[in-house]
């Protein structure tokens, strides 16, 4: 797992940044509020496609799960102002204690829509992130994830 983060971390600063439209932005962090909870980063690398990435953990009496999710994103413009319809894949590395250790594995569809304020320097979105787990925590297809994010553009 750890490997993996550095390899995600390592991609994240590689990436270039390119000229937004007017209600664009590059880059973005706040929360991520659903399955997985936690930290959501969010670049652009070019007019129409990006990286989401979240990281989080979440703790139980019983047990407890690291996540990790990495989702490339294309994006389309709709008619309202701000508004962008978003489509991708990616995948999401669990690590979780339940009676012992075990790591998951899993790759992501994903679909949502996001709001830019115009005026302001704050994105909300939405999306669901169905998740097929190739290996560990449950087999076979998760319809469960998705999220309400809040995130600050911070350029």
């Amino acid at each position: 797992m750890n490997r993996i983060l550095i390899l995600c971390i390592s991609l994240l600063f590689a990436i270039k940044t390119y000229a937004q439209e007017k209600d664009g932005y590059h880059n973005s962090i706040g929360l991520s509020l659903g399955l997985p909870a936690g930290i959501n980063f969010k670049s652009f690398i070019g007019s129409k496609s990006a990286i989401d990435l979240v990281g989080g953990i979440r703790l139980g009496s019983d047990f407890s799960d690291q996540w990790f999710t990495a989702i490339y994103q294309c994006h389309q413009n709709l008619k309202t102002e701000g508004v962008r319809l978003y489509y991708g894949g990616g995948f999401t590395a669990l690590h979780s204690k339940l009676g012992g250790s075990s790591f998951g594995l899993g790759l992501n569809a994903n679909i949502g829509i996001e709001y830019k304020f115009p005026d302001a320097p704050f994105v909300f979105a939405a999306d669901w992130s169905p998740l097929y787990w190739l290996r560990g925590h449950t087999d076979g297809i998760d319809l469960q994830s998705g999220a309400v994010k809040v995130r600050y553009v911070i350029n």
